[in-house]
Parts: structure tokens; C-alpha cells; sequence
């Protein structure tokens, strides 16, 4: 729905005069936010009608919304208007801004001649994105029990293939020692026996030969 239009019938005569009334020259909102803009007064003008509207420069202003003087506060729609005489100053604020309410208005007073005015140009920027992300947690009980069993249960294939391993390498050791060290040693130890043996039965022979030729004399 477009801002509410009273008394669209009417085009008033705009006279500029920041000296009298004043405020923002720009004012940023977001589309889906709110837009508050607060216009200045000269304290001489605290009992005339207070307005707010769009239009562009010297082709007049469609009034959209105005003080009465009755209440504090006039509402329209999405806009309202608050006029503080003690301060001189009167609030506009538009709610649940769209994108098409960017453009220049204006904040004016009406008086019997005509009506002083201060233009302002509003620009909307985009509603902001959100983006939500859903994160899944799961909860497992005694998860230290079951992490060490799972270790555990992980690790005895490795151990095994280790101690295998191990006994692989030790039979091949033995296997070398065998070889190179205790098939020596056995030849030797036996050349050792055939060598007393040996020399044992040459002995012998000697000692009766010997006794015989001893005997026949």
C-alpha cells in the first residue's frame, strides 16, 4: 500500500526557507526497518500546522500527513508525525520501509501565506539476508570406554603382525649362527676327536713295538 494522501486535491505553494525550518538533507533506512527524521523550527511558528510529504522541487507537494493541533501524535498508515512544541522540533517516522519509499520529501509548516519548507532525500537500502545453519550433534554414552576397546581392538592385528615379524628375524639369525658359527665349531670339535683318536693309536703302536723288541732280547 502507497503512503496515505491527505488532501491529495490540494497543491500548496512551497517556499524554501532553511532558516525557519531545518534538518537532515539525507537520511538512510532499510527496506523492512523503520525511519525516523526529526525537523527543527523556529519557536515562532510552535502553534502552526506541522507536514510531511513527498514531491519533487516547484511542481508543489501532495500533503501526506499533518499535524492537527489536537493531538500529540497523527498516525497515517506507516507514517506518523509528532509535533514538540517545547523542543520546536516535530518527528516523522515511517515503518516497515519498501523500496519504493526512497525519493526526496519534504518537512514543512503551513502558515497563512505560504508553506516554509526543508527538503530531504531518503534513500532505502536492502533488507538485510539471513542466512540460519543447522548443525547436528550426536551423543554417545561412555565414549572413553568405547574409544579405548576400539584402540585396543585396533592395535592387536599390529602386535601380532609384530610379533611375527620378531619371530621371522629370529629364526633367520638362528638359522645364520647355525651356519656360520656352529657348523664350524662341530667340524672342528670333530676333526679335534679324529685327531686324538689319531694319534692315540700311533702312540699305541709305538709303546708294543717297543716291548716286543725289548722281549727278544
Amino acid at each position: 500500500m502507497a503512503l496515505p494522501v491527505l488532501g491529495a486535491d490540494r497543491l500548496m505553494p512551497l517556499s524554501p526557507d532553511s532558516t525557519v525550518i531545518k534538518g537532515p538533507r539525507e537520511v538512510v533506512g532499510r527496506a523492512g526497518g523503520s525511519l525516523i527524521v526529526t525537523c527543527q523550527y523556529d519557536a515562532r511558528y510552535k502553534w502552526d500546522q506541522k507536514w510531511w510529504c513527498r514531491g519533487m522541487v516547484g511542481s508543489g507537494c501532495l500533503y501526506r500527513v499533518e499535524t492537527t493541533g489536537a493531538e500529540p501524535v497523527v498516525r497515517k498508515d506507516r507514517v506518523s508525525i509528532w509535533d514538540d512544541k517545547s523542543q520546536s522540533r516535530f518527528t516523522v517516522t515511517i515503518e516497515r520501509l519498501r523500496d519504493r519509499d526512497a525519493g526526496t520529501y519534504w518537512c514543512g509548516i503551513q502558515t497563512t501565506k505560504l508553506d516554509l519548507n526543508f527538503s530531504i532525500t531518503v534513500t532505502i537500502n536492502p533488507a538485510r539476508t539471513t542466512i540460519t545453519v543447522f548443525t547436528m550433534t550426536t551423543t554417545t554414552t561412555n565414549t572413553p570406554t568405547t574409544a579405548a576397546t576400539t584402540e585396543e581392538t585396533t592395535d592387536a592385528p599390529r602386535v601380532t603382525r609384530a610379533l611375527s615379524n620378531t619371530m621371522s628375524l629370529l629364526s633367520s639369525f638362528h638359522f645364520l649362527l647355525l651356519v656360520f658359527l656352529k657348523v664350524p665349531l662341530l667340524v672342528v670339535m670333530m676333526g679335534a676327536v679324529v685327531w686324538t683318536i689319531l694319534v692315540g693309536d700311533s702312540s699305541m703302536g709305538k709303546f708294543d713295538q717297543g716291548k716286543f723288541l725289548a722281549g727278544s732280547f
